[in-house]
């Protein structure tokens, strides 16, 4: 269907559909598996292009190819991170190494929640205390020495998605499709379907 879309001599498409076409076409691996670019293409006509070239661009395509790796990783930590309460301040950051060796740098504030949420950026930090819970949930010694990247990787991940990502805020799901919102338009991008 999309091939056939793109051989026409004039297509219509959505710029984020074209841009994941584009993505899907460079994870072929042979020229004849592309859908876009099959044949040399001359002019685009980009309707609302400051909004396309200036608001989107600040929001990333990002597209994968279905994992080999079991998915019960995901729902596995997803549960344990729902243990781990928010700190209700912002992580404090010192202001300058030589003023936190003298002593005139900020002063250090005590934990009170297991991790700090930067909103702006959508990230999470582990507080000390965050951190020693987890130990202790997972029974072990030291997170960070016995577990590997990929297990890491996988806390952060999930505590990141139960702490800075809404349901019908910063997605939507409908009819077994995840569909993401864009933060500065407000529409949906194109979504990827789920199984149960």
């Amino acid at each position: 269907m999309r091939r056939e879309e793109y051989g026409k001599d004039i297509t219509y498409v959505e710029n984020s559909e074209l841009g994941f076409d584009y993505l899907r076409d460079n994870l072929t691996r042979t020229l004849g598996e592309r859908n876009v670019i099959r044949r040399p293409l001359f002019y685009a006509i980009v309707d609302e292009v400051d909004s396309i070239l200036i608001d989107e661009a600040r929001t990333p395509l990002i597209i994968s190819q279905p994992s080999a790796e079991p998915t019960e990783k995901y729902a596995y930590y997803a549960k344990i991170v729902r243990l781990l309460k928010p700190s209700a301040h912002k992580k404090k950051v010192p202001k300058g190494f030589l003023a936190e060796v003298m002593g005139k740098g900020d002063t250090e504030e005590e934990d009170d929640g297991d991790y700090f949420i930067d909103e702006k950026n959508k990230n999470v930090t582990l507080s000390s205390l965050g951190i020693t819970k987890l130990e202790k949930i997972l029974n072990v010694e030291n997170l960070y020495k016995d577990f590997g990247f990929d297990e890491i990787h996988h806390i952060e991940n999930a505590l990141k998605a139960e702490a800075c990502y809404h349901d019908n805020k910063d997605y939507i799901v409908h009819d077994k499709e995840i569909l993401i919102v864009d933060e500065h338009t407000g529409r949906t991008m194109p979504g990827r379907r789920y199984s149960e």
